[in-house]
């Protein structure tokens, strides 16, 4: 079955040790992923964030409030899910190691920026948000 996941890219709200890496690309400096099961009908979060790793179905009104959200100030790629099993580590853990590992990218990515050049590369999908937030 093909699994296609969403990957948002924004500015992050809260302030913590990765800003450091990301001051330079403050609209990217987090990611989360969403996909909607259409098994189940519903939409399915996936997210590491300063409140810990968050997978869960949530209410498609919030997903249109997301949505309307990122398409004014976040950027957005679509990517099929990636089969094959990932060697390296998830540590440091923090929000861009669990979307590596869940698109299937293999190439160890530090910034939300250096993980969106690396989906395009594998087949990431632009679908919508601001351009002159790349």
């Amino acid at each position: 079955m093909e699994e296609k996941w969403l990957v948002c890219f924004v500015e992050s709200k809260s302030w913590g040790w990765w800003n450091v890496f990301t001051m330079f690309r403050k609209k990217f400096s987090h990611t989360f992923a969403l996909r909607f099961n259409s098994l189940t009908q519903t939409w399915i979060l996936f997210e590491w964030s300063s409140k810990g790793l968050i997978v869960d179905t949530v209410p498609r009104d919030y997903v249109a409030c997301i949505i309307k959200q990122l398409k004014d100030n976040g950027v957005v790629l679509e990517i099929e899910k990636k089969p094959h099993p990932i060697s390296l580590p998830m540590i440091p853990l923090y929000c861009v190691s669990p979307i590596r590992h869940l698109c299937g990218i293999k190439k160890l990515c530090i910034t939300p920026y250096s993980l969106y050049c690396e989906l395009q590369k594998n087949g990431g999908v632009f679908k919508f948000g601001t351009e002159n937030n790349i």
